[in-house]
């Protein structure tokens, strides 16, 4: 939420005064509010949550099996020469 001076100071004397940064302040705590509610909603669903953090890990590692050349999937014992 981007504000500037210009946009709060409605009387353009150069000031933000409290009548004037009240409504911004007010309008700042009820985004946040509500990005903590939603933020808490995700996070207290864990049906949810743990769905999407399954699909995120699946999609993964699909991902990266299908980028790894073809192979055993078990790491090489050959020692380095």
């Amino acid at each position: 939420m981007p504000w500037s001076l210009a946009q709060v100071d409605l009387d353009k004397n150069g000031l933000v005064s409290y009548h004037e940064f009240i409504p911004v302040c007010f309008q700042i705590l009820v985004e946040r509010f509500k990005d903590e509610i939603v933020v808490n909603d995700i996070l207290s669903n864990k049906d949810g949550l743990q769905g999407l953090l399954l699909q995120s890990f699946q999609v993964g590692a699909q991902r990266e099996s299908s980028e790894r050349a073809p192979s055993s999937g078990l790491p090489s014992l050959a020692q380095p020469s």
